[in-house]
């Protein structure tokens, strides 16, 4: 069956215009996710036993952006399996379809005036949590140029996370309902970064990019948005160990935002506030751009309509297992004194 660019879009039907499949379940989504948390688990835990054991002989091994990349791949391969298993076409599956140069634009600013409210976000999580500090990020500036860091740590991950995430997870839950698709989609996306402090965050945005895939009708407006903030947050890491003098001085910058966490609560929760409606507006700006006025309408009114149930046991082992992880990565800073 060929489906138009509209068909594809997230509302049009149940699934975003495409027929329901018998595999698409919530229950399948969830032991898809617990296969997948697994295999990166179990790949991380076996590259650092590798790369003791034979980095000497093999160095790409220890090698900062190998372990990511192979990483992601680790993370997508499930993903694949399934596809390839159910017979499923991810042009029809996916909810992916062109959007206008000017929906382009827009979700640029999109993405800049949520920054405010991730900020805001991120803040909050620093008064009860460490501001993780990655050196591997550091190590991958001093080995590769900025453009191939923008490849491996902005491009690659925003594109696998976006197809589990905002695709198979998010299309499978929405048998459920929409509102528990984009809730549910948000926590557990926020969850497997395995920290507090950018779980927070993480939460946040997992719940706006489900929001704009809804506006647009299309996944890419998630991924841009996704690679926006990544690539954002690489280039600013990069000018920051660029201008530092080591390290340590990187560490104490850090350091006093995090005592000035308090104090900036009140011009961030303004500044949110402020970004909220730009953001509300823009929305309706795209949604005009790419005429979804009819589909937007019909989601809103049926957003809070619940059809079903998404917890079951595989989900809750997945949670269980991050929790366990977030806590080993809260702890680890008071074994080592």
């Amino acid at each position: 069956m060929e489906l138009d660019q509209n068909q594809r879009g997230f509302s049009n039907e149940l699934f975003g215009g495409i027929p329901e499949v018998k595999e698409n379940k919530p229950e399948k989504a969830n032991f898809l996710l617990m296969i997948t948390l697994l295999c990166y688990i179990g790949y991380s835990f076996a590259i650092n036993i590798a790369g003791g054991l034979l980095g000497s002989v093999l160095p790409f091994l220890k090698d900062e952006m190998f372990g990511l990349v192979t990483g992601q791949m680790v993370l997508i391969i499930p993903t694949v399996i399934f596809m390839v298993k159910n017979r499923l076409n991810p042009l029809d599956f996916f909810p992916i379809k062109a959007i206008k140069v000017p929906t382009v634009i827009l979700v640029v600013f999109f993405t800049y005036a949520s920054y405010p409210l991730i900020a805001l976000c991120n803040q909050i999580s620093l008064l009860y949590s460490e501001n993780i500090i990655d050196d591997t990020l550091g190590g991958m500036f001093q080995t590769y140029p900025l453009l191939v860091c923008v490849f491996a740590v902005a491009l690659v991950p925003c594109i696998v996370e976006e197809t589990i995430f905002r695709g198979v997870m998010y299309r499978s839950y929405k048998e459920a309902g929409i509102w528990k698709a984009v809730l549910f989609t948000a926590i557990l996306f926020g969850m497997f970064h395995m920290n507090l402090n950018q779980m927070t965050y993480a939460m946040v945005i997992g719940i706006i990019l489900a929001i704009l895939n809804e506006v647009t009708g299309s996944m890419v407006s998630s991924v841009i948005m996704h690679f926006v903030i990544n690539a954002t947050s690489v280039v600013a890491s990069y000018e920051l160990f660029q201008n530092a003098d080591a390290l340590n001085s990187v560490t104490e910058q850090l350091a006093e935002q995090e005592t000035m966490t308090a104090s900036a609560l009140p011009g961030l929760i303004i500044a949110s506030c402020i970004g909220i409606g730009f953001m509300v507006f823009i929305l309706w700006a795209i949604m005009k751009v790419e005429g979804r006025e009819d589909e937007v309408h019909r989601l809103l009114g049926e957003a809070f309509v619940s059809r079903g149930k998404i917890i079951t046991g595989a989900i809750i082992a997945v949670i269980a297992i991050c929790c366990i992880f977030m806590a080993l990565v809260a702890l680890a800073p008071l074994m080592q004194k």
